[in-house]
This record gives C-alpha cells, sequence and structure tokens, in this order.
C-alpha cells in the first residue's frame, strides 16, 4: 500500500531543496527586507512599483548568492562551501555555467528593472556583483583573509548589504520628507539587526568548516551558546523597537514570531534555508496585521 501523504511531503521537501541550491530562498529573503522596510517606515507604495521593488531586490539577491556560491570560475569555487553544504555544493558544480550565466542574467535584467525605477538604481546591480567578488570572490585561503574572513564581518556584511538595497529602493520609489528620513534611519538600525541576528543563526551550520578555512565568523569568534543569546537578544530588542514605529500590536506578534522561529531553529539541522525562507511569510503577517 502506498502512502501517498508521504510521496508528496518527500516530494515537497525535495522542492524546497532545490529551491535552496537555486538560490529562490535567498532571493526572497531580500523581498522580505524591502516588504518590512517599507512597513516600518510605512511608506506608500503604487502595486506596480512595489512589484518593480521586489523583483529588482529578488533578482539581486539570487544572484549575489548563486556568484557566492560558483564564483567566477571553477577553480575559485570554495571548499568551505563543499565542506557545510555538500549537497548544496555537488549541485551546482553539476550546473556551474548555467548558474554562472543565470546570475549574469539577473543582473542585467535587474539594471533594467532599476533604471525604470530611477536612472541611479540601474548601476546598483553591477555594484552588487562586484561587491560579491571583493567579499569572497575566491577560495578561503588563512594566509590572504577575504573580508569574509575578517572577525565577525561575515554577518556584518550581509546585513549591511540588505539593508543597503532595500534602502535605495525606497529612496527610488517613495519621494521622503525630512521626519520619514529620520523613521527610515530608525527602520535600518531595526532591521540591520535583524539580518545580523539571521546571519549569525545561518553561520551556525558553517562553524566546523569556517572555523577550518580561517573564516572568523562570530560563532567561531564566540562559540555557539553565546551566538544563540546573541542572536535571541537582537530579535527581542527588534520586536520591541518596532513599538516606537508601528502600533503595539505588531512588535508583539513579531516578537513572537522571532522568538517562534530562533526557538525552531535550534532543533533544525540545516538552518540557513527556513531562516532566509520564513521571513517573507513574516513580512507578508507584518503587512497584513498593518
Amino acid at each position: 500500500m502506498i502512502d501517498h501523504r508521504g510521496s508528496r511531503g518527500v516530494s515537497a521537501a525535495g522542492v524546497a531543496r532545490i529551491a535552496g541550491h537555486l538560490a529562490v530562498w535567498p532571493g526572497l529573503y531580500a523581498a522580505a527586507v524591502l516588504l518590512l522596510l517599507t512597513w516600518l517606515t510605512n511608506t506608500t507604495v503604487g502595486r506596480s512599483d512595489l512589484a518593480l521593488g521586489l523583483g529588482f531586490v529578488f533578482l539581486c539577491g539570487q544572484a549575489a548568492y548563486l556568484l557566492d556560491r560558483v564564483k567566477l570560475s571553477g577553480d575559485r569555487m570554495d571548499p568551505s562551501d563543499r565542506a557545510s553544504q555538500p549537497d548544496r555544493h555537488a549541485f551546482l558544480i553539476g550546473i556551474a555555467r548555467i548558474a554562472r550565466g543565470l546570475a549574469a542574467t539577473e543582473l542585467l535584467l535587474a539594471s533594467l528593472i532599476g533604471a525604470a525605477m530611477s536612472p541611479w538604481l540601474a548601476p546598483v546591480p553591477l555594484g552588487v556583483g562586484i561587491g560579491v567578488w571583493l567579499y569572497a570572490g575566491r577560495p578561503a585561503d588563512p594566509a590572504r583573509p577575504r573580508p569574509k574572513d575578517w572577525p565577525t564581518a561575515k554577518a556584518l556584511l550581509v546585513a549591511a548589504a540588505h539593508t543597503a538595497l532595500a534602502t535605495a529602493v525606497i529612496f527610488a520609489l517613495a519621494p521622503l520628507a525630512r521626519e520619514h528620513v529620520v523613521n527610515l534611519a530608525e527602520a535600518c538600525v531595526i532591521l540591520s539587526l535583524l539580518v545580523l541576528a539571521d546571519a549569525v543563526v545561518c553561520d551556525l551550520d558553517d562553524l566546523e568548516a569556517d572555523r577550518t578555512f580561517g573564516t572568523r565568523s562570530v560563532p567561531v569568534e564566540i562559540g555557539v551558546q553565546r551566538s544563540w543569546i546573541l542572536a535571541a537578544v537582537t530579535y527581542a530588542g527588534c520586536g520591541i523597537a518596532v513599538w516606537t514605529l508601528r502600533p503595539l500590536r505588531s512588535a508583539v506578534v513579531l516578537t513572537a514570531l522571532l522568538t517562534v522561529s530562533c526557538a525552531a531553529a535550534t532543533v533544525i539541522r540545516r538552518r540557513r534555508d527556513f531562516i532566509d525562507a520564513r521571513l517573507i511569510v513574516l513580512a507578508a503577517l507584518c503587512l497584513w496585521l498593518g
């Protein structure tokens, strides 16, 4: 007797895994950061403009992750990626040329979308590609640390990149009054801390590989227990800080959701895809709450 429910479950898990390999979840994560920024600042954007903005950041986020994984050539692919996620590394090796072509096409398409929103957004995707190359465009080498390998820089740079990308889109889509700029600055701090906490949790997956290859991530520097404490405290602080920008019920719900997702991540063996995917759900709930 065939258990059809089990078959569907395996199929769904396989689709989710392939989506992770192809950087769908990192792309959606970038889109979620933009949605949360519009929500926190109470920015009014037309549906068509918002769709363009979401498409822009999704393409940039997906392309950046793919380029980080497959680099510009096979000899530059990172052995630390193979050590931390061997199944993903093996999958991407098999389609490395396709993945590089996809990333390049996405950056080009993002440039066209950016130009449709604002002329100065057009070169941003090129900056994304250059940023990934500078961040980790070659294999890990303890003798020549990359920016990614500097102490705690891995999470800090990811947080800064996501926040900067979303902020650029907000400036392109919505004229800002002086008081709005103040709110935007506060919202950027909140989101930077949220993305930082997420990055720290994701880096727990890479702990042994990062330690072996000389990437001094937050978990490598302060250990597993302190990394969990840092993430939990940061999530709580973000939720409380939201109260200064949005109604109390939104802050309470956001804090609860962040707490639950943090707790769930402690029992998930591979956390990165879960952390990336859950943010778009969280952003949608925040928008629904108003």
